[in-house]
């Protein structure tokens, strides 16, 4: 199974607590790999209309509507490629920490 952790890449912080977590993970013997997060700049919308993903959900009361389309188009694109290469993938946020094992099945 593969492991990503969501990164914004030019962000220090983002970068120190991923690095955080793939420490934690490889207590455990999960290599976690860096994943790029979606940002706004990225045009999330407009990936996310490409590939007729509807998007009426992402409006959100609370943030914008380009922030929530980049949160989940980070998911999505790491689901994306679970069904491309079609393995399992685990998805972490970038300040997770892996304290124990994680459950094989699923």
């Amino acid at each position: 199974m593969k492991a990503f952790v969501i990164t914004l890449p030019d962000h220090i912080k983002s970068n120190q607590v991923a690095d955080r977590c793939i420490a934690s993970g490889a207590k455990f013997d999960i290599k976690i790999e860096k994943w790029k997060a979606t940002t706004p700049t990225d045009m999330p919308i407009d990936k996310l209309l490409a590939d007729d993903v509807a998007i009426a959900g992402l409006h959100e009361t609370y943030s914008r509507i380009a922030n929530c389309a980049a949160a989940f188009h980070s998911h999505y694109s790491i689901w994306k490629n679970a069904v491309e290469t079609q393995e399992m993938h685990m998805i972490f946020e970038h300040d997770a920490v892996i304290v124990n094992d994680i459950p094989k099945t699923i």
